[in-house]
């Protein structure tokens, strides 16, 4: 096959996989379980969910609906930019917020745990100093 045929059978699975990430965030196709792994991402100093955030937030209140009552875990990362002091309690404060939306949403205060990292356990790592969307997050994990 030339690389014409090559580029064209690529296009053919790239097209779908394109389309599925514009769709948005979901949980899984229909008759799977839900993932139980999600992230939600924060701009610079800030501890406000984003509107993509409450996207992710919204499937997350669905796949926990679907699960039954699973333990959920808040962690909340920093990017290496700032203090690390400052950023344990902004950390603290974004999972916080999270933690603040499901409840609101109906899931149990009491299955859900919140953690701050800071600047620990980065998902990407950076040198000290580095603004990261990456490592401006929360973590949500379903147990």
């Amino acid at each position: 096959m030339g690389i014409l045929g090559r580029l064209a059978a690529a296009l053919v699975i790239l097209v779908p996989l394109g389309a599925a990430f514009a769709a948005g965030p979901s949980t899984s196709a229909p008759g799977e379980p839900p993932a139980k792994d999600y992230w939600i991402y924060f701009d610079t100093d800030s501890f406000r969910l984003r509107p993509d955030g409450l996207e992710t937030l919204d499937v997350v209140v669905r796949a926990i609906k679907q699960l039954g009552r699973p333990k959920v875990i808040l962690t909340g990362h920093a990017d290496t930019a700032g203090s690390r002091a400052s950023d344990i309690m902004l950390t603290k404060r974004r999972a916080e917020e999270a933690k603040a939306f499901l409840v609101k949403a109906g899931v149990p205060a009491d299955d859900i745990t919140t953690v701050a990292k800071g600047q620990s356990d980065l998902r990407v790592l950076t040198p000290r100093g580095v603004h990261s969307q990456e490592n401006r997050n929360v973590h949500i994990e379903l147990q």
